[in-house]
């Protein structure tokens, strides 16, 4: 019972978020503009902000798909538990509304961009609202990458995804379909999937999991890969 009020609390606090979350940033976008952030700028910061989402995107989902049990308070059920089940049904996250989908990503959203816009309400430098426009544009690609995700399980997209999908600006899902081949710890990058191969190739999650057993933190599951599904 505990659990479904949870989630339900989850799903109302994601519907709250995202009529919030899109006015905050127009409003801090439009104050980076009149404080000298022109609009080619913003276009160069939007290029650069695409691999930074990517990569963003592939934190989360390697951290929760390895840290963490679907009990673990506050987390569990509305984060941990949704990766989880990902993990055993790839298909399950298609019966999931819009809102499902996106909650827990507008929520976090949310909880950033609420004190960032009141907080740096009275500064003028144009360097930091560069910063802000910059992480705002990160944070946007980052938060829709849960429906590209989508996309890239479903049996039929439209024309559009498709498009996008073979330009790999949206996840390819012949490329996702290497993070579910076992052993399901590569490819954790969502969003676009542009970063998987570096980080890959680099042992970028292996390096985080030795690192932070180093710390004491453990991944969640046993065996020689921190997810067996």
């Amino acid at each position: 019972m505990k659990q479904n009020l949870s989630v339900r609390a989850a799903l109302w606090l994601g519907v709250l978020s995202m009529i919030t979350v899109p006015v905050l940033t127009y409003l801090m976008l439009k104050r980076a503009m009149a404080a000298g952030v022109g609009p080619l700028e913003i276009l160069a910061l939007l290029l650069l902000a695409f691999p930074a989402a990517d990569l963003a995107s592939g934190m989360v989902h390697w951290f929760f798909d390895t840290y963490g049990q679907v009990n673990t308070p506050i987390f569990g059920a509305a984060v941990i538990s949704p990766f989880r089940e990902h993990h055993r049904d790839q298909k399950a996250i298609l019966s999931h509304g819009f809102v499902e989908t996106n909650c827990n990503s507008f929520t976090l959203g949310l909880l950033t961009c609420l004190p960032l816009y009141y907080f740096t309400e009275n500064v003028t430098a144009p360097w930091f609202h560069r910063g802000i426009a910059f992480f705002l544009l990160t944070f946007w690609q980052a938060i829709l990458a849960n429906q590209v995700h989508k996309y890239a399980h479903a049996d039929a997209n439209n024309r559009m995804v498709r498009t996008l999908q073979r330009l790999h600006l949206f996840l390819p899902p012949e490329h996702h379909a290497v993070h579910h081949a076992a052993p399901y710890d590569r490819h954790y990058c969502i969003a676009s999937g542009c970063m998987n191969r570096l980080l890959d190739f680099l042992h970028f999650w292996r390096g985080l999991e030795a690192a932070l057993r180093w710390v004491g933190m453990r991944p969640a599951g046993s065996g020689p890969t921190p997810v067996q599904v």
